[in-house]
């Protein structure tokens, strides 16, 4: 009997400590996101943006020090593209490693193992003869398995050079605001130019590129106090300063799904440290330790007690 009780404690023990080595993969990855998309080998890097908390949206280490307002559930539409454009621009400046990256395949691409949250995927431009097709940087709130169509844009190539034009836009903060802002030019994802705009040159800025290349627009040291959102609009790029309230420091917009055909509404609020699941398994684990050791001396007092 003796060595039977031995036996079965050490199985339960061994038992509990495979469940505890495996919570945190569980943990790990929750999620899987399908995007479907019409060009095939296309491929989609996916970058994990912010997590949900009571809070809003908690940006994570690689978006922390980007002062993007990440909207909430009522935000328009043309607010989440913003936010995703600004964003894919500076991932095209500071190159962060993707989350996860694949290539569609018969019509979609699949990520799996992933942590919920809002994560930002991001489309590799095709061209095919005098065509670009530009897939539509896109926020996404993955939940449990979630699926999104991401479109491309299609852009001629024209035979002659085109002219292109950023011009900085203020939004109140009129005590706050420097005398000029630099921003940054990219040019097929690789940083051209910095230029400055300030009153002298009408906060604005001009210039001529070969036809068939991919701008983006990303401006450096946002001042203190304001929120960017960068958006384009053909050859135009308007960059925008928001000033963030006194007394009301800038705040991540609560979570919300992105307006994409596909996308889940917001549901759950997790923390930046991980899921609310978690606890539960472990609960578990410490429920069947405590019932495993009781059991044990329950068998151990009826033996003395029969011995006696």
């Amino acid at each position: 009997m003796r060595n039977t009780n031995k036996r079965n404690l050490s199985a339960l023990l061994a038992l509990v400590l495979a469940l505890l080595l495996a919570l945190p993969a569980m943990a790990a990855g929750s999620a899987g996101l399908t995007i479907y998309h019409e060009r095939e080998n296309v491929r989609f890097d996916l970058y994990h943006v912010a997590v949900a908390s009571d809070a809003g949206w908690q940006p994570t280490d690689d978006f922390a020090a980007y002062p993007v307002t990440l909207p909430d559930e009522d935000s328009p539409a043309a607010d989440w593209r913003a936010a995703a454009e600004t964003l894919a621009a500076y991932v095209a400046q500071d190159t962060p490693i993707p989350a996860a990256s694949g290539r569609v395949a018969s019509g979609s691409v699949q990520f799996g193992a992933l942590e919920e949250g809002l994560y930002l995927a991001i489309g590799e431009t095709v061209r095919q003869n005098d065509t670009l097709y530009i897939p539509v940087p896109v926020l996404i709130h993955v939940q449990g398995d979630t699926a999104v169509t991401i479109k491309a844009e299609e852009t001629a190539v024209t035979p002659e050079p085109v002219e292109y034009t950023v011009a900085k836009v203020w939004q109140g903060g009129e005590n706050a605001r420097p005398l000029s802002v630099t921003v940054q030019l990219l040019c097929d994802g690789q940083p051209d130019r910095t230029v400055t705009l300030n009153a002298l040159n009408g906060w604005r800025y001009t210039w001529t590129s070969e036809p068939g290349h991919l701008w983006q627009v990303a401006e450096q040291n946002v001042p203190d106090g304001f929120a960017v959102a960068v958006e384009q609009d053909g050859l135009a790029f308007t960059v925008t300063n928001t000033w963030q309230q006194p007394g009301q420091p800038e705040q991540p917009g609560q979570p919300g799904s992105t307006p994409v055909p596909g996308t889940p509404s917001t549901g759950g609020t997790l923390p930046q440290t991980g899921q609310l699941w978690w606890p539960v398994p472990l609960l578990v684990i410490l429920g069947v330790i405590c019932v495993g050791v009781g059991r044990f001396r329950a068998r151990r007092k009826r033996k003395h007690d029969h011995e006696g």
